[in-house]
């Protein structure tokens, strides 16, 4: 990733964030910029930007300012502190903006960045707090520096940012969750090379090729198991499983782990394993993009599965307490951007036709589980996992409850 560096009044060329960026594996531009003339501070930023291209701006204090009045077309900027009000004509962002401020600032008011946010009419989510004051020269707002600039360089597409590595990691949760609410208008639903009909693989039985012990459960194994069990309560029957989305290997698209239909509703599951140390983000944004696709071709869809053509499309997730998602549901109230992003993900959803987010979890003891699984052979011999005689997945819904 190549950024664009432009540093405060007084500061130096190569300060410790610009230098936290290059050691992070970035190449970072960092022109000396006129403490005097800001207008030949704008110019020298402007010839940059022009020879170079980055693919994003970020601006500290005064810096900021000067990102502002630059012409970097629709290049993301990540402001530090930008003291806008003090330097320059600018007095809006474009829409691929974030800012980074400490409420704690006595140099640059909060203030001023939300009063900007306002102005731009941008979600309050550009805005992050972070930091104890005006440098962001600590840990946390460095990294957080790092990680807004990487979110901002990525593809804006779905399939990107939910295999973005930091989507999974729990403790990025609320920050990937601010950035995603803080780009949202530029996020694409990619839909080159889905499916358009062959979404029922004729050889899904149930069948599974075991290169392991029975005994080592996977989530591959709970899920064929789930396939071959009975209608289960509020999952329904499950119809199928590795439902492919894409149409050659080279596309952006996953598998759906399990289709159920329960009554009217078509349930598209995105399925986490006991162990899985997976935030339960990357668990919402698969159901909410594999929904969201499906959704376009619903027709062959739902002719190729026998559906009801009334029936309700659910996107899932399906997760253990002792998952990290699972213990993310347990501690919701501790994610307001979570929360705030589930409720704008859901009306997406119903915009689209599709009902809202839904969340499962699977509450038998871990103990159970390890013991769950064992294998018959049909009579055409197939190997199938199955659950041991008398083992019910004890499976209840929980409440997400948006801000």
């Amino acid at each position: 990733m190549k950024l664009l560096f432009l540093h405060g009044w007084h500061s130096v060329v190569g300060g410790v964030k610009p230098t936290f960026l290059q050691d992070a594996g970035h190449d970072v531009l960092n022109p000396a910029l006129d403490d005097d003339d800001f207008d030949l501070a704008v110019r020298t930023a402007q010839a940059e930007y022009d020879q170079h291209q980055p693919d994003v701006i970020v601006g500290s204090s005064r810096g900021g300012a000067v990102a502002m009045n630059i012409n970097a077309g629709k290049t993301p900027l990540v402001l530090l502190c930008p003291a806008w009000r003090n330097w320059g004509t600018a007095t809006k962002l474009k829409p691929n903006a974030v800012i980074l401020h400490s409420r704690a600032d006595d140099v640059i008011p909060f203030a001023d960045s939300e009063e900007l946010v306002a102005n731009s009419d941008l979600p309050s989510e550009s805005l992050i707090e972070v930091g104890d004051d005006h440098r962001l020269a600590d840990p946390e707002p460095l990294k957080t520096m790092l990680i807004a600039c990487e979110f901002a360089s990525l593809s804006k597409d779905w399939y990107s940012i939910y295999q973005w590595p930091r989507t999974s990691r729990v403790g990025y949760t609320e920050l990937v969750s601010s950035l995603i609410l803080a780009f949202q208008s530029h996020i694409q639903l990619m839909e080159s090379n889905l499916r358009q009909s062959n979404f029922r693989v004729p050889d899904h039985r149930g069948q599974a090729k075991l290169q392991t012990e029975i005994t080592q459960f996977t989530e591959k194994r709970f899920c064929r198991a789930l396939y071959n069990h009975s209608c289960l309560p509020l999952l329904g029957d499950v119809i199928d499983y590795e439902v492919p989305l894409k149409e050659s290997q080279n596309a952006s698209h996953g598998d759906i782990d399990l289709l159920s239909v329960n009554e009217n509703e078509v349930m598209f599951i995105e399925a986490k394993k006991p162990t899985s140390n997976e935030s339960i983000l990357k668990a919402i944004l698969e159901a909410f993009v594999y929904s969201s696709l499906i959704s376009m071709v619903r027709q062959a869809f739902v002719r190729e599965f026998s559906l009801h053509p009334s029936s309700c499309f659910v996107p899932l997730v399906l997760t253990f307490p002792i998952a990290a998602s699972g213990r993310q549901l347990d501690t919701i109230e501790n994610f307001p951007r979570l929360r705030r992003l589930v409720t704008e993900l859901d009306r997406i959803l119903i915009d689209r036709g599709i009902e809202r987010l839904r969340f499962l979890v699977v509450e038998n003891s871990q103990d159970e589980l390890e013991s769950c699984l064992t294998t018959v052979r049909g009579s055409n011999g197939d190997v199938k996992v199955v659950f041991q005689e008398g083992f019910i997945p004890l499976i209840t819904k929980r409440a997400f409850h948006g801000a």
